[in-house]
Formats: structure tokens, sequence, C-alpha cells
């Protein structure tokens, strides 16, 4: 099913997104 792989892949894009977000504003946290 195309559409169901296509809504899982964007679910993990998102979850990607936030992680790299959090990562760098932890590491932006630390700096100051």
């Amino acid at each position: 099913d195309i559409e169901h792989t296509l809504t899982r892949g964007i679910a993990g894009l998102q979850l990607r997104m936030e992680q790299i977000i959090l990562a760098h504003n932890l590491r932006y946290f630390e700096m100051n």
C-alpha cells in the first residue's frame, strides 16, 4: 500500500526532525 508507506515515511521524517531540533537545542543551551 503506497499511501501507508508514504504516511509512515512522513511520520519518520517528522520524528527525525524533532530529534535533530532537540539535539541542537541541547547543544545551544550547553554553550550558554
